[in-house]
């Protein structure tokens, strides 16, 4: 999978590929949907690198650095 943008990731996932993501960051869907897809909440360190893992899992290898540009303001 191609990394553009967390929003454009978020939205190509299904359903249940949603609910395995945020299984995996140990965050529920909706809190990812309405504060994360959109950048509109900043993130904790601890919450970036829950990210950064789940993005893994999905075989996007993002840096730490490159998560707290796009979530951590």
């Amino acid at each position: 999978m191609v990394f553009t943008d967390f929003k454009t990731f978020w939205n190509s996932l299904s359903k249940r590929e949603r609910q395995q993501f945020a299984d995996s960051a140990n965050l529920t869907v909706q809190y990812i949907s309405i504060h994360l897809r959109y950048c509109s909440r900043s993130v904790s360190l601890q919450t970036a690198k829950r990210l950064q893992k789940a993005l893994n899992t999905f075989g996007i290898e993002l840096t730490l650095d490159q998560i707290a540009d796009k979530f951590m303001k």
